[in-house]
């Protein structure tokens, strides 16, 4: 327009110099620009490709290597020129190095492909959706294949997700989600039931998806039953009382499924043939008192040894003590156990960084863990640690030292 307007031809001349001076700047800074990213994808394909040979070859470097691997796979999750990289990668790394981001798998799975955020909370599930994308696929394909050959630690992260749980409710006081919308959260309780479907109708594992599901309904059901506000409980903690006969935990007898809060090693043959299942439940339960009254069950395993079961209302730092298995139902509070679930992750993180260093492995020095198994927003089973105490009882004690 200002060529146009210029009757000198001087400036004129001027004027188409410097216009053609900056069109070959900008040709050069799009190639280079361009260059860059070609460069940059190059180099985030081979980064993804070698960590993917570095877990199907070797277990040296499992600790490391997985949570690198997924970095970048979630950093560029909506990438396509990774896309086909990361299919390759994931037919080639063993389902049981990624089982341990079962917990951070299930918020991505949404009914509808839209630009996900890459949380470190509920990496895989929290991007599930309906609508199969090439992301959709590769992420539900390893979802499938993780709860086919590891269905006993995969499970139940796709289980919580699932909608129409009983009482379930959104409006928490500490909740994962609280950033997402509500139709979020119904696309990925929808793909979580679509995964149900799929793998109950697949005759290799179905017995064991519908055990699983069977225990998860009986305890998120007993969870959820209703003692906080009933006077009976109050400041009765060593009292035990009886669990309604009408509850389905009441039923669940020779399960063909491992204790869950007790360790359960992953199998490399992905058989599980040798593990402690549930024989039954107590008819009875105690409460371990606070505003929520948690309850506090005993499971009998198959080995022979009565499990105690707590659910409870908040995360509690256990001090160093004897190892005695428990479940915690936590079901009336206002807490979100899928946030306790991801700190236990954490801590395993920890306790590999303490493991890898000389003094601190000299010294012994470790996160006491615990299970965390959510099957709701707010319910699902803990690991309850024996011969421990409250924080706050010991905090004015070890002031007076």
């Amino acid at each position: 327009m200002e060529l146009a307007r210029t009757p000198n031809d001087s400036v004129r001349k001027g004027l188409e110099f410097d216009q053609a001076k900056a069109q070959k700047l900008l040709q050069e800074d799009s190639e280079l620009f361009r260059k860059h990213n070609t460069i940059r994808d190059n180099f985030l394909r081979q980064a993804i490709h070698m960590h993917s040979r570095c877990l199907e070859a070797s277990d040296d470097f499992d600790d490391d290597s997985a949570i690198r691997f997924c970095s970048l796979w979630f950093a560029n999750f909506d990438d396509e020129s990774a896309l086909e990289t990361v299919k390759d990668a994931l037919e080639h790394i063993p389902s049981r190095k990624l089982v341990f981001l079962a917990v951070c798998l299930s918020p991505f799975v949404c009914m509808k492909e839209k630009k996900a955020k890459v949380f470190l909370k509920h990496q895989l599930t929290a991007r599930l959706a309906t609508q199969m994308s090439k992301t959709q696929e590769n992420l539900q394909r390893l979802i499938m294949r993780m709860c086919r050959e590891h269905p006993f630690h995969s499970l139940y992260q796709v289980y919580c997700l699932q909608p129409d749980r009983p009482n379930h409710t959104t409006a928490n006081r500490r909740q994962s989600g609280r950033h997402s919308t509500l139709s979020t959260q119904t696309e990925r309780g929808a793909a979580a039931s679509s995964i149900f479907d799929r793998l109950r109708g697949d005759e290799t594992v179905e017995n064991r998806v519908r055990d699983v599901e069977r225990l998860c309904d009986a305890s998120l059901e007993w969870a959820k039953h209703p003692i906080a506000n009933d006077p009976r409980f109050k400041n009765r903690t060593k009292q035990r009382f009886k669990i309604p006969d009408a509850l389905s935990i009441r039923k669940l007898t020779q399960l063909r499924v491992p204790v869950t809060t007790a360790n359960t090693p992953l199998d490399l043959t992905m058989k599980y043939e040798d593990c402690v299942w549930i024989d039954h439940y107590e008819p009875t339960f105690t409460t371990a008192g606070g505003n929520n009254l948690p309850k506090v069950s005993i499971c009998h395993g198959s080995d022979g040894q009565r499990y105690k079961q707590l659910v409870r209302t908040s995360l509690n730092f256990a001090f160093l003590c004897k190892p005695l298995i428990a479940y915690q139902f936590k079901g009336e509070g206002n807490d979100d156990l899928r946030q306790d679930a991801v700190m236990e992750q954490v801590f395993d993180l920890v306790n590999s960084i303490l493991r890898r260093d000389q003094e601190t492995r000299r010294r012994d020095l470790k996160v006491r863990e615990y299970k965390v198994i959510p099957l709701s927003p707010r319910a699902g089973l803990l690991e309850f640690v024996g011969n421990t105490f409250p924080l706050r009882e010991w905090l004015p004690k070890a002031h007076q030292l």
